[in-house]
């Protein structure tokens, strides 16, 4: 036999050997940790040789208990859902705990009947009696007093609601130049401005004129009297443009052309009662723009020298202290400047009487003229009246008729 062979049947009798052994060997019970096997001489049992046993030596016989199997209880798994289950209010051992507890519940819909509640918890005998819950009443807390400011709402602007225009500018010729500067542009620079008018407050616009680059004024003339309102195109080398203004849109510039003067009207000069050294100039004037006008008076003993009045000028008159030396007629003119710069020049008929006193006097006394008496011995003359008045008119009347 060769040696491989031999070895192969020395390991498979090993083999054999371990599991006989192990499946021979005799099974214990499980013995519980705490409490020591019981050990006692007994009776040789059935199996054992009695030689063994009559060899005094105890014999030790391990008691064996029943193996008991527990079931396996596994708890359900908590729900993921971070909601908890809703509550059956009707649950009687809900209101059990409450009333050992001592909790007091407002029920808030006072139709429904108060619900059920367990007038005992012990089991066994007859169920327990169900006592109904006494209704309590609906307890409201007091309002809290606000502190602090009052709250304020602010109302959105409304979509059509329209932002006021700037107030309009005031000007006096057609020739004018608008000012502006760039605030945004790209790359390419600004080559053209668009000027847009409207004439109605920004109802319809028109494209009035248009000049070549960006440089700062933009020169152009007015047409006829009235409002106006500008707004500015820009365009760029890139065919980029501002948007173009559209009907409702508010002008960034609101301007009146006003050439039109103010009219004068001088009024005949007037005494100062108890002032005898100064006159009154008074004057109407009519203008659309006239709210903060500019008034200067001048006099003239020539019509050549125009001499400021030294005069207190109030609203549509003036009183003038006249100086001294002048003679009783002189020239007077007054200039009146509205609003938009427009002036207007009146004058009084030439050389008006300054002296405005009125002569007055009184008799004094009485006493007897010395030498020959002279002139018409005195008699009393009366006015016809109007009797004799017509015998006149029909003596004329014949007399040319015949």
């Amino acid at each position: 036999m060769s040696p491989v062979l031999r070895g192969g049947l020395i390991a498979a009798s090993f083999a054999g050997a371990f599991a006989a052994g192990y499946l021979l060997k005799p099974q214990l019970a499980p013995i519980d940790a705490g409490t020591p096997p019981a050990v006692a001489p007994v009776a040789a049992p059935k199996g054992v040789p009695v030689s063994a046993w009559n060899k005094g030596e105890p014999v030790v016989v391990v008691e064996q208990r029943p193996t008991v199997h527990v079931p396996e209880v596994r708890l359900p798994d908590a729900p993921t859902s971070s909601v908890a289950p809703p509550v059956d209010l009707n649950d009687p051992g809900l209101f059990m705990v409450k009333n050992a507890l001592n909790i007091k519940t407002t029920i808030l819909d006072k139709s429904e009947p108060p619900l059920p509640v367990l007038a005992s918890g012990q089991t066994g005998g007859n169920p327990p009696s169900l006592v109904p819950m006494p209704t309590l009443p609906l307890v409201e807390a007091p309002p809290v007093p606000m502190t602090g400011p009052m709250p304020r709402l602010d109302v959105p602007p409304s979509v059509g609601i329209s932002v006021p225009s700037p107030p309009a500018k005031l000007v006096n010729t057609r020739a004018i130049a608008l000012d502006f500067e760039i605030t945004k542009a790209g790359v390419s620079q600004v080559s053209a401005v668009e000027l847009w008018t409207t004439r109605d407050g920004g109802q319809t616009w028109a494209k009035t004129d248009e000049m070549a680059g960006c440089q700062s004024p933009f020169r152009t003339r007015l047409g006829s009297e009235g409002d106006y309102g500008f707004r500015l195109v820009f365009v760029s080398e890139s065919g980029m443009r501002t948007s173009e203004p559209a009907s409702g849109k508010q002008p960034d510039l609101n301007v009146i052309l006003d050439t039109t003067p103010p009219k004068i009207e001088l009024m005949p000069l007037q005494s100062i009662p108890d002032q005898p050294g100064k006159i009154r100039v008074a004057w109407k004037l009519s203008d659309r723009h006239m709210a903060h006008p500019s008034i200067r008076l001048h006099f003239s003993t020539d019509g050549r020298t125009w001499l400021p009045m030294d005069a207190v000028i109030a609203n549509g008159y003036a009183d003038w202290t006249m100086p001294a030396g002048l003679p009783h007629q002189v020239m007077i003119r007054l200039t009146a400047r509205d609003d938009a710069g427009n002036e207007a020049t009146a004058y009084l008929p030439n050389r008006v009487s300054i002296d405005l006193v009125v002569p007055q006097g009184k008799l004094t006394g009485i006493r007897p003229a010395s030498g020959q008496e002279v002139g018409p011995t005195p008699r009393v003359v009366t006015s016809p009246s109007a009797d004799e008045k017509r015998q006149v008119f029909s003596f004329y009347l014949g007399l040319f008729g015949e």
